[in-house]
């Protein structure tokens, strides 16, 4: 299980409107869906959040979701005329000895928001003991947790 965040996404719709806050959530979703065609599931969960269920193990999909992030920092995406930088932040979790979904989605969301109260633009995977850092701007030389 993976929750995705756009990172600061109120400040689009503040600074250019939303219509291009619209666009945005349009073109995050058209690369989460191209960039894990094997997925599950690829959705909005809700505001600027998406949910995705992948078939990889958690270490596999955490280092997918970090090659993603990375790329999506490094190029700007073209909007409304306009070059603008895109940030997300990202929490995983995997079942665990409960079958129950909403601990799984309540790992994901507590590795969110681990990634996003230490800096965004980061994506942290719950191991069911604790978040745990993957990828993060100032990890860029970092070796693959696989």
């Amino acid at each position: 299980m993976v929750m995705v965040d756009i990172d600061h996404f109120k400040q689009f719709n503040d600074t250019h409107g939303h219509q291009l806050g619209d666009e945005v959530l349009r073109q995050v979703a058209s690369i989460l869906k191209s960039s894990f065609d094997g997925a599950y599931l690829v959705a909005r969960y809700g505001g600027e959040e998406f949910a995705l269920l992948l078939p990889s193990p958690l270490r596999l999909a955490a280092d997918r979701v970090d090659v993603i992030r990375r790329k999506l920092a490094d190029e700007s995406l073209e909007l409304g005329g306009e070059q603008l930088r895109v940030t997300l932040s990202a929490g995983l979790s995997e079942p665990r000895e409960e079958l129950a979904v909403g601990k799984l989605i309540r790992r994901a969301d507590e590795a969110l928001y681990a990634a996003k109260k230490i800096g965004r633009n980061r994506v942290y995977y719950h191991d069911g003991k604790q978040t745990l850092l993957v990828g993060a701007p100032e990890l860029v030389n970092r070796d693959s947790l696989t």
